[in-house]
């Protein structure tokens, strides 16, 4: 049984499509449902058959996708052996995937190492939101407390 459990979610569509493509996939559809068709050979008969990956354009980020179906046309019977060639494709195409996912991971979190505060625009605006709402030292010594932690200039 085929399924796209094993293909990562959340993916930019041009990082997807260019990975796809790069595996001998074409796009087919509208680009709402995008579907991905490709050729499986039967090496013993030479007969090629259709094999096909959809992808659904997220709701809250139009330029990322999420995998659905992964199928091959039901109206002939497939040998064995084609389905699990589809299968080895499918892990190939998902450790591409999902080097993607985690190198774009991993230079978000560079990025805080770095030194940075935030990541990107929304972040800073949520931060200078919550900054807004803390007392300033001033603010703080005026209520007739100290202010923590103490710092002092040094000789």
């Amino acid at each position: 049984m085929l399924n796209s459990k094993c293909l990562p979610n959340e993916i930019p569509s041009s990082e997807a499509h260019e990975i796809l493509t790069a595996h001998g996939f074409k796009k087919i559809g509208n680009e709402e449902h995008q579907i991905y068709q490709a050729k499986f050979k039967d090496t013993a008969t030479q007969i090629k058959y259709d094999f096909y990956i959809t992808t659904r354009k997220n709701k809250h980020e139009e330029d990322k996708v999420s995998f659905g179906k992964v199928y091959f046309d039901r109206s002939i019977t497939i040998p064995f052996a084609v389905p699990e060639g589809a299968k080895g494709k499918l892990l190939e195409i998902s450790d591409y995937l999902h080097h993607v996912k985690c190198s774009r991971r991993e230079k978000n979190r560079g990025a805080l190492r770095k030194g940075y505060m935030v990541r990107g625009y929304k972040e800073l605006k949520k931060l200078g939101e919550e900054m807004k709402k803390i007392p300033t030292n001033t603010e703080i010594q005026k209520g007739g407390q100290v202010p923590d932690p103490i710092q002092y200039d040094l000789p």
